[in-house]
């Protein structure tokens, strides 16, 4: 019996250590491409943490899991390559307290983009149904250039205060509402930059033109106010860059060439494109021969 015991143990041990080493020998596996983790990709882990910000991993997970909007903020330049531009938050801030501490008047918002306009509308929604008993109803308007229908929702005698959220690059929309008294700018604008030589479109942010910064100011009118979100010694440029110059022209010379106008040097446009943007239209044309 002694000597079938020690068998049993010897094999159990045995059979642990197996299990010890096949456990060992398995390799995490990246979810997209099936591949076993490199080692470059656990010493990185290992420097990640280290960092401060590690140990509040989970609590922010928990957040982000059950709400539905979690803002983080920060100081300028906060999270190096990762830093996200405070101005929407500052925009919100303001209209909260535009809404708590003046009387009457719409406010129009000038935002970068169209996510920006999402979250800011869902974080004014939330906290002016907070504040609807207090100081009045707060009702945000959401308004994109791509957007059909906009002349409903800026009709006129709304007991509310409305806040206008909008991207478009252009103002001239809001010229016939009479009640906007607050206009709040972030001073950047969305634009779409093409590139000939990848031939692909890429998002640059950009500042305003001084032109719009300028006709943004008089939307408030005599006795409203403008919150300009940049320092006023901001270098604006005068004008913004015409479309055509930083656009695919590959249409455009099509229908040229359709017109029978071979000599597209010869053309005479009022912004003309620069020369490599012809080269690369004409060579997709060719390409098509």
């Amino acid at each position: 019996m002694e000597l079938e015991l020690s068998t049993d143990g010897e094999e159990l041990s045995e059979t642990s250590e197996t299990q010890d080493i096949d456990t060992d020998d398995l390799l995490e596996l990246n979810q997209f491409d099936g591949l076993p983790f490199s080692s470059r990709y656990y010493k990185l882990l290992n420097e990640r943490k280290g960092l401060p910000v590690w140990g509040a991993k989970c609590e922010f997970m928990d957040s982000l899991m059950s709400s539905q909007v979690v803002i983080v903020t920060g100081t300028a330049k906060t999270g190096g390559r990762g830093g996200v531009k405070d101005y929407l938050c500052s925009a919100l801030r303001l209209a909260l307290e535009i809404h708590q501490n003046q009387k009457h008047g719409d406010i129009v918002t000038f935002l970068a983009t169209e996510q920006e306009i999402e979250c800011a509308h869902a974080i004014l929604r939330r906290e002016g149904a907070n504040l609807a008993l207090s100081h009045g109803e707060l009702v945000p308007v959401s308004l994109c250039p791509a957007q059909g229908d906009s002349l409903s929702v800026l009709s006129e005698g709304s007991k509310s205060r409305r806040v206008f959220l909008t991207c478009s690059p252009s103002e001239d929309l809001f010229w016939a509402v009479h009640s906007i008294r607050f206009v709040i700018d972030a001073g950047v604008q969305k634009r779409y930059v093409y590139n000939p030589r990848i031939r692909a479109n890429s998002i640059v942010i950009r500042p305003i033109s001084k032109s719009q910064a300028e006709s943004r100011k008089q939307l408030a009118g005599p006795t409203g106010k403008c919150f300009c979100l940049y320092q006023e010694d901001t270098p604006l440029p005068a004008e913004n860059i015409p479309h055509i110059l930083e656009s695919d022209i590959t249409s455009t010379v099509l229908f040229l060439k359709r017109m029978e106008i071979a000599g597209l040097s010869h053309c005479d446009f009022i912004d003309r494109p620069g020369e490599i943007h012809f080269l690369y239209s004409l060579s997709n044309l060719y390409k098509f021969q």
